[in-house]
């Protein structure tokens, strides 16, 4: 469609702000169904300028567009600059600014097997929308069915991810996905589970220790020796609110003490986020689990620890030794990797470091690397980690330091 009347030179602001105003559609470049939008934010308003007659895609899966509270047939439109903030959509015949468009309801999110194995023998997983026919994955998993847990996640993180997670725009709670076709829980859920009262009884079982004992279950302040979920993918990792809810599945998650969650391992993320700002490029990002936690049982024998045993004593949920993350850039095939030490009761030695700790290389990572009060953790080259932890996958080739 030609838009005439208007001069060449005229633009349109495109605002991407997505700031719990309800249900927004994606965007995506036309013919490009699974590559997203990818104009540069401007910093101060979340814009970012089309010339006339550019068209962009909105799509609301699994649902309805709205324009000025009208409901339309479709689930996409195309939208063609026309003017300033206006758009002309081809399902609405007329012009509408972005802001007035919207969604009926959130893309209600798919979890599926793909019928790939990871790591040779385990299962992949992936999670995303589905648009028309098309699956959209967003976040893939590597998953070991028989203990229950997740290996480790992978997903590209874009440099307008970090808007999210400076301006804290979204505040949206999302419900959490017990992923029932994925886990075989009988009658108990990932609810219950998580309950201190519930998974202390567990632990201290585990450690010939009374189900009251405070010994390592603690009560108390925030940063109190707990355990709490961690998300291997975390919602600041996403910029559209639709892909912040894919965050909050229980196979996104691995057990993991308060102190290295609200601790190095946060700020990781906070570090990688201003990492991203200045590399202004996609990166992909593994982030797994390795081992096993332990602790001294009541006789002073460590003991693995586990958040769930059934009946028949069978033992589920894994506490993991370590949580990992590898960001890499697969246009120059550099990499780099970062360790965490999920234990805090447990004092690192040097010769328990699986690398030469390359973090004076990485002027960007400001944690409190030693202190294990926050999680001990270490930076690594990707290659030499691999030797000590398996789950790290070998189907990307690492060529020199991402940094």
């Amino acid at each position: 469609m030609l838009l005439w009347g208007y001069a060449l030179n005229i633009t349109c602001i495109l605002y991407i702000q997505y700031n719990g105003a309800g249900p927004k559609p994606l965007i995506f470049k036309p013919n490009e169904i699974d590559g997203f939008l990818g104009y540069d934010l401007v910093e101060s308003n979340y814009s970012s300028n089309l010339n006339l007659n550019d068209t962009i895609i909105l799509i609301c899966p699994n649902s309805k567009i709205i324009v000025d509270d009208k409901k339309l047939s479709k689930e996409a439109t195309n939208a063609t600059c026309y003017k300033k903030d206006h758009y002309y959509l081809d399902v609405f015949k007329g012009t509408s600014p972005l802001r007035a468009i919207k969604c009926e309801t959130y893309p209600l999110p798919k979890i599926r097997k793909t019928n790939r194995i990871c790591n040779n023998n385990y299962q992949e997983l992936a999670i995303g929308i589905k648009i028309e026919d098309t699956y959209l994955d967003i976040i893939n998993f590597c998953f070991d069915a028989i203990f229950q847990r997740t290996l480790y996640a992978k997903f590209t993180i874009k440099p307008y991810s970090k808007y999210h997670f400076e301006t804290k725009k979204t505040n949206t709670r999302y419900k959490w996905s017990q992923d029932g076709n994925i886990y075989h829980l009988g009658k108990i859920t990932f609810d219950k589970i998580y309950r201190k009262f519930a998974y202390k009884k567990y632990i201290n079982m585990q450690l010939g220790l009374p189900q009251e004992s405070k010994d390592y279950i603690e009560d108390g302040s925030i940063m109190s020796k707990v355990i709490v979920k961690g998300q291997l993918v975390s919602k600041s990792d996403f910029f559209y609110e639709a892909f912040q809810s894919l965050t909050h599945h229980y196979v996104n998650t691995a057990p993991q003490w308060m102190n290295l969650n609200m601790g190095n391992w946060l700020h990781l993320r906070k570090c990688i986020k201003k990492f991203l700002n200045m590399y202004g490029m996609d990166l992909m990002v593994y982030s797994g689990t390795h081992g096993f936690c332990q602790l001294p049982d009541s006789e002073g024998i460590p003991q693995q620890l586990y958040l769930y045993i059934d009946d028949f004593n069978n033992k589920y949920f894994p506490v993991p030794q370590l949580f990992w993350l590898v960001l890499y850039d697969p246009n120059i095939r550099a990499g780099v990797a970062f360790v965490s030490v999920n234990n805090p009761y447990l004092f690192v030695y040097q010769e328990d470091v699986l690398c030469r700790d390359i973090c004076k290389k990485l002027p960007w990572i400001t944690w409190d690397a030693t202190n294990a009060a926050k999680g001990y953790s270490y930076c690594c080259e990707v290659d030499e980690l691999r030797k000590s932890v398996e789950e790290i996958p070998n189907d990307f080739i690492v060529d020199r330091l991402l940094h």
